[in-house]
């Protein structure tokens, strides 16, 4: 008797969180929330915090790229250097090889005006990211700069206007703006 009086308390206390649920809930239909999922979020303008972390972003995109170049250059000299043992060969008779230049790419000359004639770069999307509320997507210039914009903003790159457009699925185009 006493472990019956526990399996029904038992199964009262578990269902009972479920009953309520069913009483409070409210059913939404299904075309009311796709229609909710498809409608532009509305545009909030960005803190200084928020800046400062995209700024950040940036930086480290940029950090990340140099050092995959230099550990790769180090990767290689090691190479050469053991080539040249094998060979028999002496360090100081061997030409030496000319370290590639590490360029920082400036924020000023994105911005910059462009020749006139010219045609816009064409910039590529590599990702689309929320960062400290704001959804940004990063840029890919010409220079292999990483530059994160505003998602359906108009921004400047290389001296012409742009803007990124959410295309179909995850899919983002970058547009040049003629003005």
């Amino acid at each position: 008797m006493q472990k019956g009086k526990l399996i029904i308390a038992g199964v009262m206390l578990t269902l009972s969180p479920a009953l309520y649920a069913v009483d409070s809930t409210q059913v939404t239909p299904a075309d009311q929330i796709v229609d909710a999922q498809n409608a532009p979020a509305p545009e909030v303008a960005a803190s200084p915090m928020q800046d400062h972390v995209v700024q950040l972003m940036e930086k480290d995109f940029t950090f990340e790229g140099q050092y995959r170049d230099l550990s790769n250059q180090l990767v290689l000299e090691k190479m050469r250097s053991e080539l040249r043992k094998l060979r028999g060969e002496k360090s100081a008779g061997a030409p030496a090889a000319v370290p590639l230049p590490v360029s920082m790419p400036d924020d000023s000359s994105a911005d910059t005006p462009a020749e006139a004639g010219a045609s816009a770069p064409v910039l590529r999307a590599l990702l689309i990211s929320e960062i400290a509320g704001q959804k940004r997507v990063a840029i890919s210039g010409e220079g292999g700069a990483v530059k994160m914009v505003p998602l359906n903003q108009r921004f400047n790159y290389g001296g012409y206007s742009y803007i990124a457009r959410h295309a179909q699925g995850n899919d983002v185009t970058v547009e040049a703006i003629h003005q």
